[in-house]
Parts: structure tokens; C-alpha cells; sequence
């Protein structure tokens, strides 16, 4: 039988790694937040920041999600895929999670005059191998990928939220 100690050190292990999780994804999210301001403000750069864009905002979620299934002690391997990756959480956090990007998602059309936004499944479809994809755009020209969007962006705020509330 293990000693309280050992077992207070694997805690702090696994709220340690949590904890870097997270601060990587901030970082990658704060980067793409960069270039989504510089496209705003020169179109031009569109082209030049696309990839780098949206590979730092994917990779973010990735890590987010990555955090959640540590958090739920879930053994999740190497993959960059988002829908695997949340396919591994709790049937009640994927609830959680849908519930929220419902919500969220009405919110987002009563503002924006009922545009239209993916259903969270479609966005997560869509943005699955993204990481892969934009990070080696130059080999899948012949693919149309999508920049990551306005739903994009309230699952990875959901996913954020949470990992902030196991982390206080």
C-alpha cells in the first residue's frame, strides 16, 4: 500500500503537468490572438498568417482538451486529433460541453443577426487534423481548409473554462 506521501507527490505531479498544459495553451492562443489582430488590420497578411493562425489556435484546443482528459485520468496516447481526443472525455463532460456551446452558440447568433454557426460536431469534424493540415499546408493545396472561426473559438473557451475551474 502506498504512503500518503507518494501519493500527495502524484498529485502534485499531475496537477503540475495540468498546470503547464494549460499555460502552453494560453501561450498559443495568446499567439494566435497576435496574428488574428495583424490580419485584421492588413488583409494582405492573410496568406502569410493563415497557417501560423490557425495551427497555434488548433494547438491550443488540442492542449486544452489534452488537460481535460488528464483531469479525468485518461490515458489518451499520441494524437493530434481533436474529435479522438474528445471522444476520450466522460459522456457527462462531453454533455457539459455540448450544453455550453449551445448556449453559447445561441448567444453568438442573437448578436451576430442568426448567423448561421457549425453545431459543435461539425466544428470539432472540421477542424479534427487541423493541426496537421495548416502545419504542412503547402503539401494539401489541393484541400480547402477553413480558418478557424467564431464557433471555433467558443469551444476552445469552453474547454479554457474548464480546465481554469479544475486548476482553482
Amino acid at each position: 500500500m502506498r504512503n500518503v506521501f507518494a501519493l500527495r507527490k502524484d498529485c502534485y505531479l499531475m496537477e503540475n503537468m495540468i498546470f503547464k498544459m494549460y499555460n502552453e495553451a494560453v501561450g498559443f492562443l495568446d499567439a494566435s490572438d497576435y496574428l488574428a489582430d495583424r490580419i485584421s488590420k492588413n488583409g494582405t497578411n492573410l496568406f502569410t498568417c493563415s497557417s501560423a493562425y490557425t495551427v497555434n489556435r488548433v494547438f491550443a484546443c488540442e492542449l486544452l482538451l489534452k488537460a481535460l482528459c488528464k483531469i479525468h485520468h485518461i490515458e489518451l496516447g499520441k494524437t493530434h486529433r481533436l474529435v479522438k481526443l474528445f471522444s476520450l472525455l466522460p459522456a457527462e463532460i462531453k454533455v457539459k460541453i455540448n450544453d455550453e456551446y449551445q448556449s453559447l452558440y445561441k448567444s453568438q447568433l442573437r448578436r451576430r443577426n442568426e448567423l448561421a454557426l457549425r453545431d459543435l460536431d461539425s466544428c470539432m469534424e472540421d477542424y479534427d487534423n487541423a493541426f496537421v493540415k495548416w502545419r504542412y499546408y503547402y503539401e494539401e493545396s489541393k484541400e480547402q481548409l477553413c480558418l478557424p472561426w467564431i464557433d471555433f473559438d467558443i469551444f476552445v473557451f469552453i474547454l479554457k473554462s474548464m480546465v481554469e475551474k479544475c486548476l482553482d
